[in-house]
Formats: structure tokens, sequence, C-alpha cells
């Protein structure tokens, strides 16, 4: 609880610093992928195609914080359970993926962010024998944005939502 406070304070503290400087307050994104955008994290499963959205909050100018949703349309792992298929290892089964992401922001310039994030959450649909929902990490070393209300981005990362790479545009209000 102790950590949980101070890191408020230090967030609250550092947000009348930054006041005096232009903040991008809300971002939302979005970007698809195909073959091979989430690979071997669920039963060694290759995603056909993803489709993922976010929605990011910068509070301050070195922090952002993001919510990330993506369906995944993959070929399922051998232990793998799709009701579609009522077998294991059916042809095709649909993963559905919500995370809370914590990003910092390391370079900003007007037009252009280069950040780096982590994020946990759930993973739901057909992931495990039995279908229950699982929960994993993601983590992004580095990711670009360039644009000032309409946006590209790329970002490389490993975890549940994508790998190796993700790519998509996005609005500023």
């Amino acid at each position: 609880m102790r950590r949980f406070i101070v890191l408020t304070t230090l967030i609250i503290l550092m947000s009348h610093v930054t006041q005096a400087q232009e903040l991008r307050r809300f971002e939302i994104g979005i970007s698809g992928g195909g073959p091979g955008w989430m690979i071997g994290f669920v039963g060694g499963a290759e995603s056909h195609f993803s489709l993922i959205g976010e929605f990011k909050y910068t509070p301050v100018k070195w922090i952002s914080l993001g919510l990330m949703g993506g369906i995944h349309d993959r070929q399922p792992g051998q232990d793998d359970y799709s009701p579609e298929e009522h077998k294991p290892g059916a042809s095709t089964t649909y993963d559905c993926n919500l995370m809370l992401m914590l990003y910092g922001n390391w370079f900003t310039r007007e037009g252009i962010n280069i950040y780096s994030g982590v994020g946990y959450g759930t993973m739901g649909g057909y992931v495990n024998g039995d279908g229950r929902p699982s929960h994993g990490f993601q983590f992004t070393p580095i990711g670009v944005s360039y644009g000032k209300r309409f946006f590209g981005f790329a970002e490389l990362g490993t975890g549940w939502m994508f790998f190796p790479v993700r790519a998509g545009i996005g609005y500023r209000f």
C-alpha cells in the first residue's frame, strides 16, 4: 500500500510540473495482422488474422495508460478444444484478449513518440483444453508513433497480444 501511495504522489507531482507542456491526452488506435502475428504463446498455435484496438490515456508526458483488446483467428494447438468441432486439434478457433498496459514515453517531440510498454491481461476463447480463460503478459520493448492528430505507429513485442510486430493507425483527441 505504501508503494501505491508513493507512486500516486509522484504521478500527481509530475503532472503539475508538466502542466505547461502540451499533452496528448487521449488516443485510439487500430491495427491488423496477417499470418504469424501471434505465434507460439498458446499451444504452439499460429494466427491467421488478428485485429487489435487500443485506447490510451496520457496523464503526464512520460507515462501512458492503455487498454488493449484483440481478436485472433488461429490454428489451434494439439491440446486445444473447439466446441464447434467437439474434438481436440480442431481446424480453427478464436481467441479474445483484453489487456491493461503501462507505457513509458522515453522520447517525445511534436509529432513523434518513442515508447516501451508492459501489460497484463486475460485471453478468452478456447485456449486451454477445458475452455477456461488464461492470463498472460505483453511486453513492448520499442514502439514508434508519428503524426499529430492522425498518426501511424509500429511496435515490436512479445506476449499474449501480438508477436513480433504490430502496425496501425490512430487518432489523438
